[in-house]
């Protein structure tokens, strides 16, 4: 039993993140992984393992069901290890654990979690290093009487399977180029929340219910972002106002820069899906009234030019909006 279930975390993980290689990049990276193991190819292949443990722990014949649970036991204990210490930390994000089918904050119940998930995959390792032959072995001994309930969990997988597979559509990020609300023919913000610096949740609306707003969003430790930010308080000199999008926890970029504290916002993953944000650093202006101006913007030399628009931006509402597209 113990098997199945883990086997069945490891292949909705999988699937989850199978084929969405920006997402998964951009999670390990919030998990502040080495460079190694958060590029493309780490988040290439983490899916494939997953599914390939995730089967093996069904599929294996005695010899390697051992190996496939030594596999869930690292990856488990590693579960454990990089969202414990997220937690500690005092990060916001979200885990993107199963793509766009299930995500969990950073809390000390993703931990829990993760914990009964490394207890389950040591049972199933103990049980197969004292000779229990795999679940493979199990079923094929299984009474003719019992095949009706084989038969019962594979409906309910394929049940599952599709309704993943819908979810999927039905779980897109908004577009970046329609927004998704107009007011007299002006494009602005959708809904969004982020938190202060002390944790208050507020709108983002109201950041610009008496100036527009270039919103920047940045991480710490990225080199194009602490350009940015270096550059871009001396750059823009009018009534617009810049406000950091920090994808780190308050205490981490605090301790970095303490002198942008007052000009940042956090819990930002919301902000990115609905504005189109992919990249580090990006921009987005915003008028009075969540108008939608220009953006997003990505990379240091298009934050530049759009510092250039913002600094003639006088809050007059133009009805106009660009999407440049994003660059490395």
């Amino acid at each position: 039993m113990a098997s199945l279930v883990l086997s069945s975390v490891f292949i909705a993980s999988g699937l989850g993140k199978i084929g969405r290689v920006a997402p998964t990049r951009e999670m390990l990276r919030r998990f502040r992984l080495p460079r190694i193991a958060s590029g493309r190819v780490a988040a290439t292949l983490l899916p494939i393992v997953e599914l390939v443990v995730g089967v093996g722990l069904v599929v294996a014949p005695p010899g390697a069901s051992s190996l496939m649970a030594a596999a869930a036991v690292c990856f488990t204990a590693a579960f454990v290890v990089v969202t414990g210490r997220a937690w500690r930390n005092g990060d916001t994000f979200d885990c993107d654990c199963f793509g766009p089918y299930h995500r969990s904050p950073v809390s000390g119940a993703l931990v829990l979690r993760n914990v009964a998930l490394l207890v389950l995959a040591l049972l199933v390792l103990s049980a197969s290093l004292s000779g229990y032959d795999g679940v493979l072995t199990v079923v094929t001994d299984i009474r003719p009487s019992d095949v009706v309930w084989s038969v019962v969990a594979v409906a309910l997988a394929v049940t599952a399977a599709l309704f993943v597979f819908s979810a999927r559509s039905a779980t897109s990020p908004v577009s970046a180029s329609a927004p998704s609300s107009r007011k007299g023919g002006v494009a602005t913000i959708p809904p969004i929340e982020v938190t202060t610096a002390v944790g208050s949740v507020m709108r983002l609306v109201d950041l610009v219910a008496i100036e527009p707003v270039l919103l920047v969003f940045v991480r710490p430790g990225c080199t194009s972002c602490e350009r940015v930010m270096e550059t871009a308080p001396r750059t823009l000199t009018t009534r617009a106002r810049i406000v950091f999008a920090v994808d780190s926890a308050p205490q981490v970029f605090r301790e970095s820069h303490p002198e942008l504290m007052a000009d940042a916002v956090f819990a930002v993953l919301s902000a990115k899906e609905k504005l189109g944000v992919t990249k580090m650093p990006s921009a987005v202006l915003i008028g009075l009234n969540g108008e939608w101006i220009a953006g997003p913007v990505a990379g240091v030399a298009e934050i530049e030019e759009l510092l250039v628009s913002a600094t003639g931006y006088t809050g007059a509402t133009t009805g106009v909006r660009t999407n440049e597209g994003s660059v490395e």
